[in-house]
């Protein structure tokens, strides 16, 4: 759900050199996966219980008070964001909150969750595809060679499933898992150019707030 470190840091943000040994940052990316790897069970645990649209706006609401909290309780000590950047953030919260977060849930709900997990890990694959679309990232050989491993792996995880059969993880399931990484992966490459001028909790509160509404109302 990230770009290369190069474009991941926002200009004018200066990068942290690497020191060696485990550091705090280590530990923060540590926890980071622990989370986003447990998300899969939890979705599809809460998927099991309630409908999937339903569960996942509760947990999108959730989501957009908990940052818009933080956003007002910081205040504004930045710069004002500019109108334009405020209507594309809400914009791309559709994307990335509203139709990507539907189509996690829902595919999360009629797949298996760790075949969901390997899909969705397709990811930087599919984020360097994109960022090579739009001109923001550039792929060497390697690269390349890359993402048509990912696209392989995908495909025997896809047939496999379909070969397998059951209730629990259907080609369906998977096609929709994999639709909502695209979804995501144009999210993030559109959304880069932003995080260069608006903060990152605005930037969290802003798409939250975008993807929230419309979710809500479906």
């Amino acid at each position: 759900m990230a770009t290369s470190l190069d474009t991941a840091i926002p200009h004018g943000r200066t990068a942290v050199a690497a020191r060696p040994g485990v550091s705090l940052t280590d530990l923060w990316l540590l926890l980071t996966v622990l989370i986003w790897g447990s998300n899969y069970a939890v979705v599809k645990y809460g998927t099991d219980q309630m409908d999937a649209l339903a569960f996942n706006g509760v947990r999108i609401l959730l989501g957009t008070l908990g940052f818009g909290v933080i956003a007002l309780a910081r205040g504004r000590r930045g710069p004002r964001i500019a109108r334009r950047d405020v209507i594309a953030l809400l914009a791309l919260g559709v994307l990335g909150n509203c139709i990507y977060q539907t189509g996690f849930a829902e595919g999360v709900a009629h797949s298996r969750a760790g075949t969901a997990a390997l899909l969705f890990s397709s990811s930087p694959a599919l984020i360097a595809i994109a960022g090579r679309w739009f001109g923001i990232e550039r792929i060497g050989l390697r690269g390349y060679a890359g993402v048509a491993l990912s696209m392989a792996g995908i495909a025997i995880i896809v047939l496999g499933g379909a070969t397998a059969g059951g209730a629990d993880g259907t080609l369906l399931g998977d096609a929709i898992v994999l639709a909502s990484a695209v979804c995501w992966a144009l999210y993030t490459v559109l959304l880069e150019p932003l995080t260069q001028r608006v903060s990152l909790i605005d930037v969290s509160a802003l798409t939250l707030v975008g993807g929230a509404v419309p979710l809500l109302l479906i």
